[in-house]
């Protein structure tokens, strides 16, 4: 039984070094562009920041009625080998204020809302964490599409003319431009 055990736990390490010393991303051209579309190899997406226009320090903040709050929260998210990073925006709120601010008759399609019944710093940032390291493709646009469930992502909607991760001015962990 302890054999086997240290097998797997092996086995992990071994995985876990190969994802640490996996190449940095690379650009290549798209078709018919002069733009770059970054492929990653095992990258994930990773919290950069965080950042509140409405809590001053979100560290020690105290809602004044704790079962009952709500504010905008910015993310910084990138590539987990690169320094930059695009920003998401996601609404924390508890079941009471979202209550408070609808009718019982609304019909909603939720999206861009993380719902919590208490505040508890420690536990929002794990769970922002977790969720971005579990948010992984070829390429950054593939990342994307998977955050903007948690978060509007700064350039949806917008028309695809660079100004992003995905197309251009992305830089290595040396903060070198492409």
């Amino acid at each position: 039984m302890i054999y086997s055990v240290r097998a797997v736990m092996l086995s992990e390490i071994s995985e876990t070094i190969r994802e640490l010393n996996a190449p940095p991303a690379q650009p290549i051209a798209a078709p018919g562009s002069r733009t770059h579309i970054w492929r990653y190899n095992n990258v994930y997406a990773e919290l950069k920041r965080i950042h509140s226009p409405d809590v001053a320090d979100l560290r020690t903040y105290s809602p004044t009625t704790p079962y009952n709050f709500g504010f905008l929260l910015q993310l910084e998210v990138g590539p987990n080998n690169l320094q930059a990073a695009d920003t998401f925006d996601v609404m924390v709120c508890t079941p009471e204020w979202f209550k408070d601010r609808h009718k019982a008759t609304d019909v909603l399609l939720l999206r861009n809302y993380l719902l919590v019944f208490q505040y508890d710093y420690p536990r929002l940032i794990h769970f922002i964490e977790k969720y971005c390291m579990r948010c992984s493709g070829e390429t950054w646009e593939e990342i994307v599409a998977q955050l903007s469930h948690l978060g509007k992502w700064e350039f949806e909607g917008l028309p695809r003319r660079g100004g992003n991760l995905a197309t251009d001015g992305a830089q290595d962990e040396s903060g070198r431009a492409d």
